[in-house]
């Protein structure tokens, strides 16, 4: 797909159009070789020891894919993407503030991305080739290339991860191999229980929770709903903490916080250089994706292009103008009213079957939206220590959305209702 071409920001995705579960496979394990995952499995597996560590995330992994199995399905099954969808389930007024919410949050990690690209590259550009390039030129060159293959849409991040996935699996192999001998003292080792268990495990789910609440945006290009909960649950049950595992055990043999860090000092340093830069161009990459379709669902415009240069600017800009560390910390607060998006989706998609999927029936519009505010206030309340079902903030605001909406949808079902909403 071109920047010219239809991304069906305004419509479902033809028939005609939908092609191979492989496509959101590529893209869905390509995202989980970013910086971020390897710094979280190298985090897990310091505080909870090797094995409760791994437990942790093949525990975490399996929630994961379940969830996103649900919103993939829905995506696939109607061919509209989540900015359309969120029209469908939370109404028109509704679906603006999910869109707003859903834009600014990945315009911010795209930023962030970035400039953590930068922060991490320049130093080694330097020592491996002595090239002093500072920071925020790393930052802008990456970020102009990234914005520009975004631009070619669904295909452009289909093509990274096929290139991302082998030059990961490499620098994992080559991790491993190296490390091996130190793995029976790191097993010996309890942990510095930094994290809990049920820490580690909603660490992990939280990282994808946007990653959940979006797979409507790749999915829907897949002409089978089956092959695309197929293609999900590949990617994350399996792929996913087999990546996450890999890259964890050379950081922890080392006491390196990431597998990047733990190559270089193996002297891989360009490979790491290599796996560095194109874990960040995919993350960033699908941020732009999502973050400028909601924008275009959101402006009712069907040109995506232009949403993506205007989020990669806005990203750049809050980048070099050093507004990034403040900017992350309001989407962490923002992250609390995040997952209620996702439990909402997924009772749709459960409770609507199979005719309804995606269309409320009378009422359940504005019990999306009580859902939404529910869950949101719950996870807050758990996130600042005053009140928590489970202890877990992500897990409070799934189940508290979760069961409002599906005491909602049932009753729905159940009641004679004016379809035309």
């Amino acid at each position: 797909m071109h920047a010219t071409h239809d991304e069906h920001t305004a419509n479902a995705v033809p028939e005609a159009e939908r092609g191979s579960a492989w496509r959101i496979f590529f893209i869905i394990a390509g995202t989980q070789c970013g910086l971020p995952g390897f710094v979280l499995s190298a985090r897990i597996l310091s505080a909870l020891g090797l094995h409760d560590g791994i437990a942790a995330i093949i525990a975490s992994a399996l929630m994961t894919a379940l969830l996103a199995a649900f919103t993939s399905w829905l995506g696939a099954a109607t061919g509209m993407s989540l900015s359309l969808l969120s029209t469908r389930i939370f109404g028109p007024y509704g679906a603006v503030i999910v869109r707003t919410v859903i834009g600014v949050s990945l315009v911010g990690w795209f930023g962030a991305t970035i400039g953590l690209l930068g922060s991490t590259a320049a130093p080694a550009l330097s020592e491996q080739f002595h090239l002093y390039i500072s920071p925020n030129l790393v930052s802008a060159l990456a970020g102009i290339g990234i914005v520009i293959g975004t631009c070619m849409g669904a295909r452009g991040l289909e093509r990274i991860g096929q290139i991302v996935i082998p030059v990961v699996a490499l620098g994992l192999i080559v991790g491993i191999a190296r490390t091996w001998h130190a793995l029976p003292a790191a097993a010996l080792h309890g942990g510095t229980h930094a994290l809990t268990f049920g820490g580690a495990v909603s660490a992990m789910i939280g990282s994808y929770v946007v990653g959940i609440i979006i797979q409507p945006d790749y999915s829907r290009f897949v002409r089978s709903s089956n092959a695309a909960v197929g293609a999900v649950v590949t990617a994350l049950a399996l792929a996913y903490p087999v990546i996450m595992i890999a890259s964890g055990i050379p950081s922890l043999a080392l006491g390196r916080p990431d597998l990047v860090s733990a190559l270089v000092a193996l002297g891989f340093g360009i490979p790491a250089l290599l796996v560095l830069v194109l874990s960040a161009w995919i993350d960033a990459s699908a941020c732009l994706y999502s973050g400028g379709l909601a924008l275009a669902n959101l402006l009712q415009s069907r040109r995506l292009w232009p949403y993506v240069l205007g989020c990669g600017l806005i990203g750049g800009i809050l980048e070099l103008g050093g507004l990034t560390d403040a900017y992350v910390r309001f989407l962490l607060l923002l992250g609390i009213v995040l997952p209620p998006i996702a439990a909402i989706l997924i009772v749709d998609t459960l409770i609507g079957l199979p005719a309804n999927v995606g269309r409320p029936a009378a009422g359940r519009q504005h019990a999306a939206i009580l859902a939404w505010i529910c869950g949101g206030i719950a996870g807050g309340l758990s996130e600042f220590g005053m009140t928590s079902l489970t202890t877990i903030p992500t897990f409070d605001g799934l189940l508290v959305s979760a069961c409002i909406m599906t005491v909602a949808s049932l009753y729905a079902r159940l009641t004679p209702s004016d379809p035309a909403i």
